[in-house]
């Protein structure tokens, strides 16, 4: 009986070290699923691939994100998913010719070439205008600085279980993306006319309200005012 209590106990440790050292993962992934569903505007969605080179080019990362792309039918999903694999291709190209390149110093100019080459295929064989070829700039420009933004949230991430406060410079690169994250979740229908997405942003508002002080809390609020109108159609 006592054999039998203490292989269960066993079990239960192992299953739990296996979370533990899964929990990273799992929840990035959920986060990249999320970010690469959102349309921000004229059909752009230029944060996936910025999101999947700050985690190091992880494979989990490209799967879920190809998972959350094809999820969302209202976006081009071929453009997106052959920016995301070339990118994924020609960071893993770079890293293993030139190990002596930081990923950090490549990964931004990947993600404007990538974005601005299959930006510009995609709109020179349809009637394109000039704001056609000035929005694939824009987008390849927002997917290069997000790529920074996405990195300031993992080092958030990271530190928040040991460091208690943070500043307010360093609260915005996390609310930038966690308001992107909230925004990918779309309309989802609820009951009584009500969205999954602005319940989100009203929970985390009034959690902020009774944790954090006024500054914070006025600019969580900010943010997800943004987030609860990012994606509507």
């Amino acid at each position: 009986m006592e054999q039998q209590l203490a292989a269960n106990i066993s079990i239960k440790e192992r299953i739990k070290t296996i979370f533990e050292k899964a929990k990273p993962y799992l929840l990035k992934g959920i986060f990249s699923f999320l970010i690469s569903r959102l349309i921000i505007t004229n059909g752009i969605s230029p944060f996936s691939q910025a999101f999947l080179l700050s985690t190091g080019n992880n494979y989990f990362i490209l799967l879920t994100s190809l998972l959350g792309i094809i999820s969302n039918n209202k976006l081009n999903q071929y453009k997106y998913i052959l920016m995301l694999l070339f990118s994924s291709v020609v960071q893993t190209f770079i890293t293993l010719t030139f190990p002596g390149i930081k990923k950090d110093k490549s990964a931004p100019f990947i993600l404007f070439f990538s974005s601005f080459i299959f930006g510009l295929i995609f709109v020179i064989f349809t009637d394109y205008v000039i704001f056609d070829i000035l929005l694939v700039i824009l987008e390849s420009f927002i997917s290069s600085v997000f790529f920074f933004i996405c990195k300031n949230f993992l080092w958030f991430l990271e530190n928040k279980p040991v460091k208690r406060y943070f500043t307010y410079e360093e609260l915005t690169a996390p609310l930038i993306v966690f308001c992107i994250i909230i925004s990918g979740i779309g309309n989802i229908p609820l009951p009584f006319n009500l969205a999954l997405k602005n319940i989100c942003c009203i929970y985390i508002i009034l959690t902020a309200s009774i944790y954090a002080n006024l500054g914070t809390t006025a600019q969580i609020a900010v943010f997800m005012g943004i987030a609860a109108g990012l994606g509507n159609d």
